[in-house]
């Protein structure tokens, strides 16, 4: 009576178990895919194309018909850091059927602005993208699955275009 009770206790602990995640079967191989359990995703901006990364950025909305153009940079990883070039660490890769998402916030939802087969995603980005309006826009980066779940989430980056 004991060993019926056993057997389907230890099945469902195999079960619940997670399965094991990053194994590779090249074992020579430097590049390596992280899994979504154990990295993250850093996201800055910057006005223009040079400077330091931001988690806000407050830019000045020029109705005169000239963009004003800022950056944004995304990055994948265990420890990922926004460089001055926007590139993930060496070696870095996505899970396999994964894609980075760049999505934009204002007032109806999240939108896709962009997106990126690998760990670093970097986009130019201007008042023209954000709707020409005063007010704060948030974007954010992240990592989908082909079905779209959402598998890992940025900080968000807030953008405030004042007068």
């Amino acid at each position: 009576m004991r060993g019926l009770f056993v057997a389907p206790v230890a099945v469902l602990v195999a079960l619940a178990s997670p399965p094991v995640s990053g194994a590779s079967a090249s074992p020579t191989s430097r590049a390596r895919g992280t899994t979504a359990a154990e990295a993250t995703i850093a996201l800055g901006g910057r006005t223009g194309i040079e400077g330091l990364w931001r988690r806000t950025l407050r830019l000045k909305f020029d109705r005169g018909g000239i963009p004003v153009s800022f950056t944004v940079c995304g990055v994948w990883g265990e420890r990922p850091k926004l460089t001055a070039t926007c590139r993930a660490a060496a070696g870095t890769r996505l899970p396999k059927g994964t894609r980075m998402r760049l999505e934009q916030h204002r007032t109806a939802g999240w939108k896709r602005v962009g997106q990126s087969p690998t760990p670093a995603l970097t986009a130019v980005l201007s008042n023209d993208v954000s709707g020409n309006r005063y007010g704060t826009v948030f974007y954010r980066v992240t990592l989908r699955q082909r079905s779209g779940r959402v598998l890992r989430t940025s900080n968000p980056l807030k953008v405030v275009w004042h007068r």
